[in-house]
């Protein structure tokens, strides 16, 4: 049921005109659902910050360290430094050769004391005797490997037209283990040679090992 908008009478749904006083009815207007209310999305929690990660590098935990410590660690980056230095110090000062492929070579550092002086006579000198050395070593032991020995000159000296290189071999395998020579196994791995050179031709003349 409507009413009547001028009058207040009541009116069927179907009525047009108003039958108390002839007024036309106004249209009924059917009812629009209201829209629902947009539901609130969920908040999202926002990710929780923390404090600020501490460095993981060699300065941050430097800071970290306390005086002690870091005067503990100076002390020992000092030593390993005055341990290379020394080693790189003895090495250089050894006069020790070694075979190659092609013979006797002389390693890197000053001569020995009592060798001659760096030059070229000199290393024709070493020469001379790491060439007499290892043809001895071939001829005369049976286990030893003149590419594998090693030898060192202790002392040299002239004598009118001669020059006399004194120095000690040690004796090695081929497999670079250290033998005596022989097969028996008799004898020392150690010994001492004395090679004499001549002056003029600047070739050794002999070698003797003991």
């Amino acid at each position: 049921m409507k009413y009547c908008t001028k009058c207040g009478s009541p009116m069927a749904d179907d009525d047009i005109y108003c039958a108390k006083c002839g007024a036309a009815s106004a249209p009924s207007q059917p009812s629009v659902p209201q829209a629902s209310a947009p539901r609130p999305m969920p908040s999202i929690p926002a990710a929780p910050t923390g404090p600020a990660q501490s460095g993981k590098g060699f300065g941050a935990k430097w800071k970290q360290m306390k005086p002690k410590q870091k005067g503990l660690l100076c002390g020992i980056a000092a030593t390993v430094v005055a341990a290379v230095v020394l080693v790189i110090a003895l090495g250089g000062s050894n006069d020790s050769y070694q075979p190659s492929s092609s013979g006797y070579s002389p390693s890197a550092g000053a001569a020995s004391s009592g060798s001659a002086s760096s030059g070229g006579s000199a290393d024709i000198t070493k020469m001379q005797v790491a060439t007499a050395l290892r043809d001895e070593i071939g001829s005369k032991y049976d286990t030893a490997d003149p590419d594998s020995c090693r030898y060192d000159i202790n002392k040299q000296e002239k004598q009118g037209n001669f020059t006399y290189v004194y120095g000690s071999v040690t004796l090695y395998d081929k497999y670079g283990k250290l033998t005596t020579g022989w097969r028996d196994d008799s004898g020392t791995p150690y010994r001492t040679y004395t090679v004499k050179i001549n002056n003029s031709t600047g070739k050794a003349v002999s070698c003797e090992i003991k």
